[in-house]
C-alpha cells in the first residue's frame, strides 16, 4: 500500500478470491472526522505482481462524478460539518424506526376501538 500513495492514510485491505489474485486497498486523505469533501481512493492490484488492474481516483475523474465522489461519503455518514452534523446524522438515524413504532402502534390502537364498538353494538 506504501507504494502507490504513501502520502495518503491507509483505510482499507481486501484480500479477494484467491482464483483471481487481485487484492483491494483503500486510502483516504485524512483519518480524522472533519467537515468537506473527502478524497478516497480505491485500487485493486494483482496480488503477485502488484500491478494495478483498476483505479478509482476522484482526482482524475471528469468534475461530476469526481463531485459525487468526493461528497457521497461525507454526506452519508454526516461528516460535512464535522463532530456537530455526526451526532444530527446519528440521531436522525432514529427518526424511521420511531415513526414506523409510532405508527404502529396508532393502527393497534384504532383496531382495538373498532372491535369493542363491533362487539357493543
Amino acid at each position: 500500500m506504501n507504494t502507490h500513495y504513501p502520502e495518503m492514510c491507509k483505510r482499507n485491505l481486501w484480500m479477494t478470491d484467491k482464483e483471481l489474485g487481485t487484492l483491494s486497498f483503500a486510502y483516504q486523505k485524512n483519518i480524522d472526522i472533519y467537515a468537506g469533501a473527502d478524497t478516497r481512493i480505491f485500487l485493486k492490484a494483482d496480488s503477485y505482481t502488484g500491478e494495478v488492474i483498476a483505479e478509482n481516483n476522484p482526482k482524475k475523474l471528469p468534475l461530476g462524478s469526481a463531485i459525487m465522489a468526493e461528497w457521497h461519503l461525507p454526506i452519508h455518514f454526516g461528516e460535512f460539518g464535522g463532530i456537530f452534523t455526526r451526532i444530527i446524522w446519528f440521531v436522525a438515524g432514529f427518526i424511521p424506526a420511531m415513526l414506523t413504532y409510532t405508527g404502529v402502534k396508532i393502527w393497534i390502537g384504532k383496531n382495538r376501538k373498532k372491535k369493542k364498538n363491533d362487539i357493543s353494538n
